[in-house]
């Protein structure tokens, strides 16, 4: 029992919190909705709360069931099934470890210049990662097998890959200009007119006519911002009227004088 707790508790907190989730939020909030990259993040997320919530269930049993409510397609989380999963992929697993060792090397340098206040978050940093291929070859090839997509792994604004005779890093402060979108820093910021605080990447998923389209029917289907604050009753009969205040029947009594206020011991003077 506590294995499996602690064993699921490290992959949420480590390798969700601390890696993948962090590295899929970019694609996840500022691509196109309808984009491949956002589309197969929703798919990657989808397949694994499935298996979360089958993980869960034998110690979460009441979290499993109210999120499986909202989630699954049967009664109960408790009528499933684990997944048939495969042998893992032994290959697939040491490049991710090397990868992200590669970034926790270029994390502490990071970490470094946020203590002495040249940046503020991991995208304001420009990293550079020297990496020797004589002795990391299979480094090398993991680290450029990502492309453009390297950035978006290591969290940082630019990220270059050069090769040297020995492993190391080095980071500086971006000098270009922060997308308001993204939040990464670029040279080509306001480049688009119609969108002067982005960059040029995000600017084109704004412009692109998937997304224009997207806009419009989210618009479309958006309650009014401003809803009347009084509505008028439908009656069917005659309009009420106000009944008026009856007039008095009589005048009203005359005031009666208060009697002298007396104290005591004392005798209430009387009149001559």
């Amino acid at each position: 029992f506590h294995p499996v707790v602690a064993q699921l508790h490290v992959y949420c907190s480590e390798d969700l919190g601390a890696f993948y989730l962090d590295v899929l939020k970019d694609r996840l909030y500022t691509t196109a909705p309808k984009s491949l990259a956002r589309r197969s993040a929703q798919t990657a997320l989808w397949n694994i709360t499935h298996a979360m919530l089958r993980w869960m269930a034998p110690f979460l049993s009441f979290t499993a069931e109210e999120a499986w409510k909202l989630f699954g397609d049967s009664e109960s989380i408790f009528f499933e099934t684990y997944a048939e999963i495969g042998a893992p992929d032994a290959q697939l697993i040491a490049k991710w470890t090397r990868i992200r060792a590669a970034r926790e090397l270029v994390n502490k340098e990071i970490e470094s210049l946020r203590e002495a206040g040249k940046v503020g978050s991991s995208l304001q940093a420009n990293a550079e990662l020297t990496v020797p291929m004589a002795t990391h070859g299979e480094l090398w090839s993991d680290l450029a097998s990502l492309g453009d997509d390297l950035k978006f792994v290591f969290i940082t604004s630019v990220m270059e890959l050069v090769a040297g005779d020995a492993m190391a890093v080095k980071v500086t402060p971006s000098e270009d200009v922060k997308c308001e979108r993204c939040w990464h820093w670029r040279d080509d910021v306001g480049t688009d007119d119609a969108h002067p605080t982005l960059c040029g990447r995000r600017a084109s998923n704004l412009s692109s006519p998937a997304a224009l389209r997207d806009r419009r029917r989210s618009h479309a289907a958006r309650p009014p911002t401003r809803p009347s604050l009084r509505t008028p009753a439908t009656r069917t009969g005659p309009p009420r009227r106000r009944p008026h205040a009856a007039p008095p029947t009589s005048a009203p009594p005359p005031s009666t004088p208060a009697p002298p206020r007396t104290h005591p011991g004392r005798v209430a003077p009387t009149a001559a």
